[in-house]
């Protein structure tokens, strides 16, 4: 195995041997990009026998095995939307709609075109809870 991995080392040396019978700035630039590309090759194989191992098979299988657990789980006990500030499920959601206050506001400033200010924010869902009031929107 030494003796193999000599002998391609030996071989990947073979483009910088022409470097020292005439130097010029083409195969400089050539070999720059060459060892590059190698660098990048030897990392590549490195990433992909380490994602072969049998270590990593099995962490992915466990991986898996966790996130279908996971989504059964999900499944099985639905979560319900509680208050951020109270904790309470007792809520009431609501379409926000046009608001008259921003299309006066939007008229005063910019005429006519002004009163499609009042449609902002009208597709947004306002929760309130009925616990202790707050009021979110999604």
């Amino acid at each position: 195995m030494r003796v193999l991995k000599a002998l391609v080392g030996i071989i990947l040396l073979i483009p910088y041997l022409s470097l020292f019978a005439n130097p010029s700035v083409e195969i400089i630039t050539a070999l720059v990009s060459y060892s590059l590309f190698l660098v990048c090759v030897y990392a590549l194989v490195r990433i992909y026998r380490k994602s072969r191992s049998p270590e990593a098979l099995a962490q992915r299988e466990t991986l898996r095995a966790r996130e279908r657990e996971q989504y059964a789980y999900n499944m099985a006990n639905p979560k319900q939307v509680q208050c951020p500030h109270c904790g309470s499920t007792s809520l009431s959601a609501n379409k926000k709609g046009f608001g008259f206050g921003k299309a006066a506001g939007g008229a005063v400033l910019f005429g006519l075109p002004g009163l499609l200010a009042g449609g902002i924010g009208s597709g947004k869902v306002k929760v309130t809870c009925l616990n202790c009031g707050h009021q979110w929107t999604i």
